[in-house]
């Protein structure tokens, strides 16, 4: 018996002799196989098909990839002193600004001060290893905050205040961007350990 070319190895098992028939099984099986190799349309991508092949071609269309990553803070505001996040996860779960999480609409803004840091706090949870709840934060500081037992801070961004004259800005010094892993370990009467880590 001789294979079908194409089919050799594969799932479909076509294989007939010069001039046997064909079963309808077999033939169920080869247009089982065409089927599923089928070309179809889809968004933003032009199709045309005709007997001669198929063609696909992009829209003359401007595409721009979003900037920044999971969990990046931006300044602006009328005042230039609210911080709004870049929705993203911390353990899976989504961070807030004071009682909102940082994807709702319009989003939920930090008013920075002085110079400091905005950072993503989390706070220890009796009896589990990863919290299960974070929020973003800003503390007028010079030096990130120290992880105590109970909670333990990320910088996002340092906050830079520049005053000329009567005019007061703003800028950030990025430290990462991608959503964070937090977990926590104490054994005994040690002092607690934090560990961090960024997932681009």
């Amino acid at each position: 018996m001789r294979s079908i070319a194409g089919f050799n190895g594969s799932s479909i098992n076509g294989s007939f002799a010069v001039g046997e028939s064909i079963s309808a099984s077999a033939l169920n099986k080869l247009a089982t196989g065409i089927d599923a190799t089928r070309s179809m349309p889809s968004n933003d991508i032009l199709y045309q098909s005709n007997t001669n092949g198929t063609a696909y071609t992009l829209p003359n269309s401007v595409y721009y990839a979003p900037t920044g990553g999971p969990l990046d803070p931006t300044v602006g505001g009328v005042d230039g002193d609210k911080v709004t996040i870049r929705p993203g996860t911390v353990n899976r779960y989504i961070p807030k600004i004071g009682s909102d999480y940082i994807d709702k609409v319009p989003a939920p803004t930090i008013t920075v001060t002085d110079n400091g840091y905005v950072l993503v706090k989390v706070t220890y949870e009796p009896n589990k290893y990863f919290p299960r709840t974070a929020e973003v934060v800003f503390e007028a500081v010079a030096t990130p905050p120290v992880d105590t037992e109970t909670e333990s801070y990320w910088p996002l961004a340092k906050v830079n205040k520049t005053t000329v004259g009567s005019t007061t800005s703003y800028a950030l010094q990025y430290f990462s961007n991608g959503n964070l892993i937090v977990n926590r370990l104490k054994s005994g009467q040690g002092a607690a350990t934090w560990w961090w880590d960024v997932i681009k």
